[in-house]
């Protein structure tokens, strides 16, 4: 009798360990998409970009002319954040693809979309998107940086030394969706830290 209750007292407390295990699994996973959420909510809103500035002038996206630059900016910055390779890729080489001036555009936008945290530049060169963090300062050595073609080829990390590889060997690793995010990521937590100092939260 003693062995039996014994054994029904293990096999309770095995049963509640399960139940915690998998209560504590779903409060993760629900965590998780709640920060994907505010992930998205915060790419959505600070992409809506209106103007930006390109090398000495300033670009209105909203003179009919730069559509496709201004769908681009928010679309890469919500591919960003959810992490999500072929929809930056599809943003990015089309179709149709941006053309060098139309990158540079949407660079200058997803650059004042995730200041302070993030730097975003174009290169012409390599044809890809820099973005630049820890610290957030373009052409920085020291740098992280994740690597973004517009003319083919998956996305590339790297230091802020390094520029996007198309060659063998590669000199940089493929950024995966995790970097993507990591890029928004940075991005929020910067902007969220800048408000609080200013006293605005």
């Amino acid at each position: 009798m003693g062995r039996e209750v014994e054994e029904h007292k293990e096999t309770k407390e095995a049963r509640g360990e399960v139940k915690e295990h998998v209560q504590e699994a779903y409060q993760k996973d629900a965590l998780k998409g709640l920060q994907a959420d505010k992930m998205s909510d915060y790419a959505d809103k600070k992409s809506n970009i209106d103007k930006v500035t390109v090398g000495d002038h300033q670009v209105d996206l909203n003179d009919g002319k730069h559509e496709r630059e201004k769908q681009a900016i928010k679309d890469a910055a919500s591919a960003l954040a959810k992490g999500d390779t072929d929809a930056l890729k599809k943003v990015t080489q089309g179709p149709p693809p941006l053309t060098p001036q139309q990158a540079e555009t949407v660079a200058a936008g997803l650059d004042k979309a995730l200041r302070p945290g993030v730097a975003v530049n174009y290169d012409k060169e390599s044809k890809a998107f820099e973005f630049y963090t820890n610290p957030p300062r373009i052409g920085n050595s020291s740098s992280d940086k994740v690597m973004v073609p517009i003319d083919g080829g998956t996305a590339q990390k790297g230091k802020g030394e390094t520029f996007y590889s198309k060659g063998e060997p590669q000199v940089n690793s493929d950024a995966t969706g995790a970097d993507l995010k990591k890029v928004v990521d940075t991005a929020q937590k910067a902007y969220e830290d800048s408000k609080q100092k200013a006293g605005l939260r």
